[in-house]
Formats: C-alpha cells, structure tokens, sequence
C-alpha cells in the first residue's frame, strides 16, 4: 500500500533531507522568522511505517513544497489460514475511586487517554495549560499524574523535576511523551514513548493505582536468582505470566466440579510463588478447600490474579526498555 501526500510549502534544503526524520527537526521558514511546529510529526510518521516493515521517502523542492510517501507491505490472508485472535486481557476492578491527572495539549493523545480510562472509578482530569495545572494539583489531590514533557512548546522537566525534589506532589507521574527516553527517564523511571502500547500504558496505571488495593509483588528473587539478566528475566516472567493465566482456567473448573484433589495440588503449586513473590493479596484470597468457595470468593480470587497478572506484564515492560 502507497499513501502519498503532497504540500505547497516552505520545502525543505536537500541537505535537510536526512533530517526530518529526527525529533524535534524544523525547517526554519525564512519569511517569516518562525518555527510552524513542534518537529515530532514525520519522526512518528517514521517509527510507526517501520513497526508496519514499511518505508518512508520524501521530495522536496525549497519555496515550492514537498511530497512524502509512505509505502507499507500489505499480505492478503489465505482463505484456508486460521485467524489468530488475540486474548482479551483482564484488568482489576479496582474498589476505590481514583484521580487522575492529565497533562497534555495534543488533541489526538487527550482523547486517546479519555477514552482508555473511561471507567466509572476513575475521575480523569485534563489540562492544557499550566496555570491550570498548578490550581488543579492545589485544588486535588491526584493519585497520579500522566504527563507530556512539552507543554504549548514549553519543555516542562524543569518544573516536573522541582515538584519531584521538593515533594509538592507524592504520586507517581508517568511521563507520555515523544522525547527521547534518555530525557524522560532523567525525570521518573515511569515513562512511554509516542507512540505507545495502549495495553501497556493499562498495565503500569493499573498496577500503580492498584497497589493500593492489593499487596504489590516483590520480584527481587527473581532478579538474584537471574543475575539481574534481562533476557533471562523476560523468559521467567512470560513462563510465570502463562502460569497464572492457566491457574484461573483451573480454578474455574475446580470449583465447578468441587475437586478437592485439585485443589490441594493448585494450592500445593501456588504457595511457592505466594511465598517467593510475596503475594499477600492471593494468599488471602484462596480458601484451604475448595467446598467453602461462594461466587464473591472467586470473583475475589480471580480480580487478584488479574491483578498480580498486570504487574508480571509492566515488569517485561521494564526489562525490554532496559
């Protein structure tokens, strides 16, 4: 698939070519003296046509406009191939209402975060201005804070960085933005590169939010264990993230057909990881025979796994970005 788009601007000098792809990049408009944009929309353009395996080319004639063109491979699927659906991901209900606080003035990722966090138990506030943003944290108490680095082309670390240092806010941000990673993890070590994994946003705000519900995992045995290897890492948690997936399709025959046996050899298999991971929340939520367990129990059984589940998912997360 081909998609061309053709403009009648500034154009862009033949040695400024190679670099429109990088962030931040503008061509400096001699009419008028001033910079049209921020410099992130063709290095996006970019990093998506590659995640498709595509390329992108761009032509350009200075004072007379530039055409760019995108080219994606597309492969028609075989009537005889199965389709490969993706599993649905289960996320916890969460009990107690939350908020919120979103810092950002790009229309596109505003209503993309509406609409990931329309839940009943979460008040998302949203704000494009700063002076707003300085009422609205004196005015709430937000328990946690999603933010782009720029702001209305104001590079917001300073500010961000003096709320961290002098504690004016005690929740966690998680930085949204399409600044390099080496910029964002200088402010927290909670951050997602435009254009992000909408899963993975939910993983990390779920297990944050959620912690103060459940009894966050400890993974640090897993660590020492593995000699603090990524790689290595990676591959036990993605072992232990199929795990508890099977465990809650167990659990569910289990109490259908009221097997004791299979309880205690589920019991018997989790107590290890209860133990090694520290998860109280599961411990506390799992019966000594399965005969005592009502509907509310493995409603509560299961929002812990999803829960502990979400937490095995950001700490991949963590590791790939390492």
């Amino acid at each position: 698939m081909e998609i061309k788009v053709t403009d009648t601007g500034i154009g862009i000098l033949p040695e400024n070519i190679d670099k429109i792809n990088d962030r931040f990049f503008r061509e400096k408009d001699d009419l008028s003296g001033r910079y049209g944009s921020y410099g992130l929309g063709l290095s996006i353009v970019k990093q998506l046509t590659i995640l498709f395996g595509g390329t992108l080319k761009a032509l350009s004639e200075k004072g007379k406009g530039s055409e760019f063109c995108v080219k994606v491979p597309v492969i028609a699927a075989l009537k005889t191939e199965k389709k490969v659906v993706d599993k649905p991901i289960v996320y916890p209900k969460l009990k107690k209402h939350y908020k919120i606080v979103h810092i950002e003035d790009d229309l596109s990722t505003l209503e993309l975060i509406s609409y990931i966090f329309d839940e009943d138990n979460i008040q998302l506030i949203q704000l494009n201005k700063w002076h707003l943003v300085i009422e609205s944290i004196n005015q709430n108490e937000p328990d946690m804070i999603i933010s782009d680095l720029m702001l209305e082309n104001e590079n917001l670390s300073p500010k961000l960085l003096e709320w961290i240092s002098t504690k004016k806010v005690a929740c966690p941000i998680l930085l949204v933005s399409a600044t390099e990673p080496e910029m964002m993890s200088a402010i927290s070590a909670l951050y997602f590169q435009k254009p992000f994994n909408i899963d993975h946003l939910k993983d990390t705000v779920y297990k944050l939010l959620g912690s103060h519900e459940f009894s966050a995992p400890n993974f640090s045995s897993i660590y020492s264990n593995y000699d603090y290897n990524a790689s290595k890492i990676i591959k036990v948690l993605k072992l232990l993230e199929e795990e508890f997936e099977t465990y809650t399709k167990r659990i569910d025959t289990v109490f259908k057909n009221k097997d004791e046996h299979e309880w205690e050899a589920i019991l018997h298999k989790l107590i290890a990881h209860i133990n090694n991971l520290r998860l109280l929340s599961l411990s506390e939520a799992l019966p000594q025979k399965v005969k005592n367990i009502t509907i509310e129990d493995l409603e509560h059984i299961h929002n812990a796994f999803a829960y502990y589940l979400c937490c095995i998912r950001a700490e991949i997360q963590i590791n790939l970005k390492d």
